[in-house]
């Protein structure tokens, strides 16, 4: 019972020090005092970002394999028909987002290629392409459901999906302050007109 409770202290550490982590590396504070103190070279900041995140959840992956914990529940049966559901609209909505969001300056290559060329960054857009026409936040949904749906439930997996699942609702709540701010009054048009996670319809 000890080592459960160790093994549960442990992984909700992880996921939660990595969850905080991530997001002040990428808050708007943050990135305005880069800007400050590394000038353009701050451009470099998103890429970094995503290579130390990437680097960083492997290891909390590693972490957590480490410490399966106690069997709680494991889709038995007919379950698997709603999991599978799950999994599927995950990748789906996923699939979506790469083909909706400009990719080149969500990994932080265009920034770096700015740079280096002597260009001044294109000013951000609002975007209602393809699936952001039906829900506002494709990557945290896609998220939501992956952390939800991948796996069995045991001791350990409840803490630290529960940890992630609380991350992600906060994500989009801080990601929603953070595009008001920059687009007001168009993107609280937007949010009237289209869910923030659960789309009503599957296809853009």
């Amino acid at each position: 019972m000890a080592d459960s409770f160790t093994d549960i202290v442990s992984v909700t550490l992880v996921a939660a020090l990595w969850c905080t982590v991530h997001s002040l590396l990428i808050a708007r504070g943050f990135e305005r005092r880069l800007r400050r103190v590394l000038g353009p070279r701050a451009a470099w900041h998103r890429l970094v970002y995503n290579l130390f995140s990437a680097a960083t959840l492997l290891w909390c992956w590693t972490v957590f394999r480490r410490h399966p914990g106690a069997p709680l529940w494991d889709w038995p049966g007919l379950w698997q028909a709603p999991r599978w559901a799950g999994l599927a609209l995950a990748a789906w909505l996923g699939w979506l987002g790469l083909r909706a969001h400009d990719n080149q300056a969500f990994l932080g290559l265009r920034q770096v290629r700015d740079l280096r060329a002597g260009r001044a960054p294109a000013p951000a857009r609002l975007s209602r392409d393809g699936v952001l026409g039906i829900v506002r936040h494709p990557y945290y949904a896609a998220g939501l459901l992956f952390v939800i749906c991948h796996d069995g439930f045991t001791t350990t997996t409840m803490a630290w999906r529960g940890v992630f699942v609380l991350y992600l609702l906060l994500g989009t709540w801080l990601e929603e302050r953070k595009l008001l701010a920059e687009y007001g009054d168009a993107y609280r048009a937007y949010r009237r007109e289209v869910p923030a996670l659960v789309p009503r319809r599957l296809l853009p």
